[in-house]
């Protein structure tokens, strides 16, 4: 079996970011496959006190938190959008890779992001003999092709090789913009479908029959974006739940 890991950034600088958490928790609390990243810093550094990662690993302790019971890998430093995404990913990448061995892939995503698992994992099993796959909504910036860091896909090789070589990686740019430039001269990039949720309107039934699997949902300064999640996640629980009440 072919299993990705789904790591989600999360971040709490806006309000609003507390009922998107509130959405993933309410899907995915149960699910092993499902943990949600977060920087610390130093003054807020709690180590010995919540951490689930055993005492054997003393030097992992010094730097990373595992709380099992809220699904959250918290990493030492501060949040920010420079450097703090990128440093958190590449740390978590890391840690999850080299602890658990039935991961195939990587999912990164963020809080905004609504995930039909199944369907994640359906492509997982399409592509599970490909090596070097690095695949997402392809953008660009500064002549640097890049998957969106709203929700980007790599086969294990590709996760262990951005880990093995992060002291390459430009911390001085935004983390999919830097992931990119590392990863894409390498093994180039795999457009994979999504659906920018902006209206609230969107043929979410449609979409998830053409296996589309990751809805960015946006708003105006985030409005109506817990809106747009919760209207995406009805659809496709609705889908995988009772899909005899969906359209054929």
């Amino acid at each position: 079996m072919h299993y990705a890991i789904i790591l989600v950034i999360v971040s709490f600088d806006k309000p609003v970011y507390y009922d998107m958490l509130r959405i993933w928790k309410e899907r995915f609390r149960a699910n092993n496959n499902v943990w949600f990243i977060q920087c610390k810093p130093a003054g807020e550094w709690i180590g010995d006190i919540v951490n689930d990662i055993p005492m054997s690993q003393h030097s992992l302790r010094d730097y990373l938190e595992l709380d099992r019971e809220n699904k959250t890998l918290y990493v030492k430093g501060d949040e920010s959008l420079i450097p703090g995404i990128l440093h958190k990913t590449v740390e978590a990448l890391w840690y999850f890779l080299s602890t658990d061995s039935t991961y195939t892939h990587v999912w990164r995503t963020n809080l905004s992001s609504v995930l039909d698992l199944v369907g994640l994992q359906q492509y997982v099993s399409i592509i599970d003999k490909k090596i070097g796959f690095y695949g997402g909504y392809v953008g660009k910036a500064q002549d640097i092709f890049f998957a969106s860091g709203a929700g980007f896909l790599l086969s294990r090789d590709v996760a262990d090789y951005l880990v093995a070589n992060k002291a390459s990686l430009r911390y001085d740019l935004i983390d999919d913009v830097a992931i990119g430039a590392l990863l894409e001269p390498k093994f180039g990039i795999v457009p994979i479908d999504r659906c920018w949720v902006q209206t609230g309107e969107e043929d979410i039934e449609t979409l998830l029959q053409q296996r589309v699997f990751h809805f960015r949902c946006e708003s105006y300064q985030h409005l109506r974006t817990v809106e747009f999640m919760r209207y995406v996640s009805e659809k496709i629980i609705k889908k995988r739940c009772f899909p005899h009440l969906t359209r054929q």
